[in-house]
């Protein structure tokens, strides 16, 4: 694909950046350019890059940006209409370009394209992603119900598993720079919004277990149960079809609720509430009434277990 350009962030990733553009090089169908973007490596990352010599490289070098910000800039940079992303863990397979254009060919108004994924263990196995597929139509399709997907299951694709539209993705504003996840959800959920995703079921892409975590996103509610906001904000304010409106109100109900059990495991009881309040938690309404409970419980224990102490050291003097 000459029409596509390929942005690679990388940081202290010596030992898989190699493997990852040349991932991209030995690719079935290729790629117009790839724009690698360092983010300051200091273990020798920059050196095997400008060792590969490779013609259609393009080494950009920033410091003090977040990956959302470097992702940006290597778009900023492209010069094609088509642009794809990809981690220094990961690695594409070698068919990944060819599932991009033939996406591209059966749906040419589609904006986001997109393939499922693995995760590699840390002994080199791959796993399959928990994905909620509503077909597995080899051939791809549409996304009807992006967000019941997501609702059900992991992420149908990751960044590094999608190419979308140059102009679309500036035209959304590109990645939101104040996110705290690796995810950029707020772009992903956007584009489901806007536009329609033409997504294979096959697997051409494989990220290592160390940048793609099971169960990653619960490791960062703030950054899960704020984009949830975001879009459901947006989601009410605005004129959507009644089925996706009710997808979206269920999905930014399991975000929410799913924040407030992390604040309350984490005993920080303020946060919990302050999520639980949202209008987005209050649509599940047995959900909303069992946190409510389980917040009124954690906080209970937490003051007989004061009152305990406060007791034993009055008894002691």
């Amino acid at each position: 694909m000459k029409s596509l350009s390929v942005v690679i962030t990388m940081y202290n990733q010596a030992h898989s950046i190699e493997n990852a553009v040349k991932s991209v090089l030995n690719q079935a169908v290729s790629v117009g350019e790839i724009i690698v973007v360092d983010g300051g490596s200091t273990d020798g990352s920059v050196e095997k890059v400008n060792a590969m010599q490779a013609q259609n490289i393009k080494l950009i070098q920033v410091e003090g940006c977040s990956i959302a910000s470097m992702r940006n800039e290597g778009v900023k940079a492209s010069s094609n209409h088509y642009v794809a992303f990809l981690d220094a863990a990961d690695q594409w397979m070698p068919f990944f370009t060819f599932e991009m254009q033939k996406l591209q060919d059966n749906y040419p108004c589609s904006d986001v394209f997109a393939t499922r994924y693995q995760r590699v263990d840390t002994e080199g196995n791959p796993v399959d992603a928990n994905i909620f597929l509503d077909s597995v139509n080899p051939e791809g399709y549409l996304l009807s119900d992006f967000f019941k997907m997501v609702t059900l299951g992991d992420m149908p694709f990751t960044v590094s598993s999608m190419m979308v539209k140059k102009a679309n993705f500036l035209a959304l504003g590109g990645f939101a720079v104040s996110e705290h996840t690796r995810v950029p959800k707020d772009f992903i959920l956007q584009a489901a919004l806007d536009g329609t995703i033409a997504y294979s079921p096959n697997i051409h892409m494989h990220c290592k277990s160390d940048a793609h975590k099971p169960g990653f996103e619960d490791l960062f509610p703030v950054g899960t149960y704020a984009s949830a906001e975001r879009l459901y904000t947006m989601v009410m304010a605005g004129r959507y079809p009644q089925k996706t409106v009710k997808s979206i109100k269920h999905y930014c109900a399991v975000q929410g609720l799913e924040a407030v059990k992390g604040f309350i495991n984490d005993g920080n009881q303020h946060a919990a509430k302050a999520v639980l309040l949202m209008p987005m938690c209050q649509h599940r309404t047995l959900s909303f009434v069992s946190m409510m409970a389980l917040m009124k419980l954690h906080a209970l224990k937490s003051t007989l277990g004061n009152v305990k102490s406060i007791l034993s050291k009055e008894w002691q003097s």
